[in-house]
């Protein structure tokens, strides 16, 4: 069964392929079960909540308030301004985000990127990291 393929890509963000659904949702589960979202029921819960909002086409309403209600389960009354706990995380869940690909050793064939000032999730391709022309460990040494 195919399925359709998605452009998940906010308004403002640089143009991805399209990227299947399932393939997001696959990439959200090995993130959510590595050790640094695995140990924080906040971090994931976060994740969760902006991916799924995201995929279903809601994107636009992913706001510091939105989250706190419904990711961290904050009262109604609830004012960014005053209690700083989405900044504060989200801080944390890109810290952990970037340390898991960084010690990622499966070949995802995408990552899932909130930009800082954002808490909007991109999904694009995974490139292989580019080797410096001068890099001596490359197959091609520089010559002399």
């Amino acid at each position: 069964m195919n399925q359709p393929t998605l452009a998940i890509v906010p308004d403002y963000a640089p143009a991805a392929d399209s990227i299947e659904e399932d393939s997001v949702r696959q990439e959200m589960k090995h993130i959510l079960a590595s050790p640094g979202f695995a140990s924080s029921a906040k971090l994931s819960s976060f994740l969760e909540y902006i991916v799924n909002e995201t995929l279903s086409g809601n994107a636009r309403d992913i706001k510091a308030y939105s989250i706190a209600i419904n990711a961290f389960k904050r009262p109604s009354t609830f004012d960014p301004q005053a209690d700083p706990i989405v900044r504060i995380q989200a801080g944390r869940m890109r810290r952990a985000m970037e340390q898991y690909y960084q010690t990622a050793e499966h070949s995802s064939p995408l990552r899932i990127v909130v930009a800082k000032g954002s808490y909007i999730p991109v999904f694009v391709p995974n490139a292989p990291p580019l080797m410096h022309p001068f890099d001596r460990t490359s197959k091609h040494k520089e010559r002399n």
